[in-house]
């Protein structure tokens, strides 16, 4: 098995690498408050070299495993030492992968292939290729992971249902509307979320019956993301095209409020009443409080903010943290997700895409998809 080299920091280069590193005003404006201050900036410990247009990354029993969208491999990356320890083969142009709820399975899409790919951890990463549709996106898991959806690109107007407890594999299409270049989604424990950008609406599948509810929302929805206010569900809609977040109640299946937000909402995560909404092309994030159903904060960031992931607890620095990925920038930002401030700026390299965190929450892993590398940070130095 093929193995790839690490490109490491000495010491010196570590530390001009953090004298280097963009400072960020942290710039907080909402009700009554604007602030101004110059963030923490944190170095990476090293960049791991992988093969080609690294994009998705998860991380499983020790390990991160990356997607190369220009290959049909994952590279496999030691989560202490940082080490590249093999590469697993799936099929062409794998884009994006999850780990199942109890990490002994990867589910992987292979956008050039039509197909996901099923790495079973647990017995020698043994492969399952499953054919879903033309260039597969996103796959998620339900909480028991007997199920998969997938979602296809802008050309398959369905997400795919896929039943592993069938023998052989089963799967379904579940019409849901034209997606846009890449189609959100959201796996709950009694249904699926994926936003519609030709009817400009959010289907609603039922986990047990697989019927749709379409909500209408405003133009071009992408983000979405699940707040709670007490016993209540909110779902929150970036639209992309109208710089707007709608907010649905998912017990009503009816929108409840309309937000102004910033320009071309991209990505969003929850941490409990709050949702953290990327505005790509006004390079901020909107904070909104789902229990008020008002934009609380909006935080400047880096260029081209299109990716947010809540890390878990285990590292350095604030207790709850939304990292941001600035697409157009060689940094990541890090939400104090209490004080909702910018605290810090990781150093990445340049294309930063998405991020996976080890299982202990003290190491991050970012792909850095024009770099080939996935830089590897200590959340401990928070």
């Amino acid at each position: 098995m093929k193995t790839f080299n690490i490109v490491a920091f000495t010491l010196g280069a570590a530390a001009l690498a953090a004298a280097c590193q963009p400072q960020v005003s942290n710039s907080v404006t909402g009700p009554g408050d604007t602030t101004n201050q110059v963030v923490k900036s944190v170095a990476a410990d090293l960049h791991v070299a992988t093969v080609k247009s690294p994009h998705g990354v998860a991380f499983a029993q020790g390990r991160a495993y990356v997607c190369n969208v220009g290959s049909n491999v994952l590279t496999v990356i030691d989560g202490s030492t940082g080490a590249t320890e093999s590469a697993i083969v799936v099929q062409q142009s794998p884009g994006y992968v999850a780990a199942s709820h109890d990490g002994n399975k990867l589910f992987v899409t292979n956008g050039g292939a039509g197909s996901i790919s099923i790495v079973d951890l647990a017995h020698d990463n043994a492969v399952t290729h499953v054919p879903v549709g033309a260039s597969p996106d996103k796959v998620h898991s339900t909480h028991d992971d007997k199920v998969l959806y997938v979602t296809c690109g802008k050309e398959n107007k369905s997400v795919v249902k896929v039943d592993l407890t069938a023998d052989p594999i089963a799967t379904k299409s579940i019409p849901v509307g034209k997606a846009g270049e890449h189609r959100s989604l959201l796996v709950l424990h009694d249904m699926a979320i994926a936003p519609d950008s030709d009817e400009k609406s959010v289907a609603l599948i039922d986990g047990a019956t697989d019927a749709v509810t379409s909500v209408e929302v405003g133009t071009k929805p992408g983000a979405i993301a699940v707040g709670t206010a007490g016993d209540r569900r909110i779902l929150v809609v970036g639209n992309g095209g109208a710089g707007t977040a709608s907010l649905i109640d998912l017990a009503t299946k009816a929108v409840i409020k309309t937000l102004e937000v910033g320009t071309s909402p991209s990505d969003a995560v929850a941490v409990g009443a709050r949702v953290y909404l990327t505005n790509a092309g006004s390079n901020t994030v909107s904070v909104i409080d789902v229990q008020e159903q008002k934009v609380i904060a909006t935080l400047s960031v880096g260029k081209k903010p299109v990716h947010a992931f809540v890390a878990p607890a285990g590292g350095s620095g604030p207790a709850k943290q939304v990292w941001i990925g600035n697409d157009g920038s060689s940094f990541a930002s890090v939400i104090d997700a209490d004080a909702n401030t910018v605290y810090a700026s990781v150093e990445t390299q340049v294309g930063h895409h998405k991020m996976a965190f080890s299982a202990d929450g003290k190491k991050a892993f970012i792909t850095n998809i024009t770099s080939n590398s996935t830089s590897v940070i200590d959340r401990t130095k928070l």
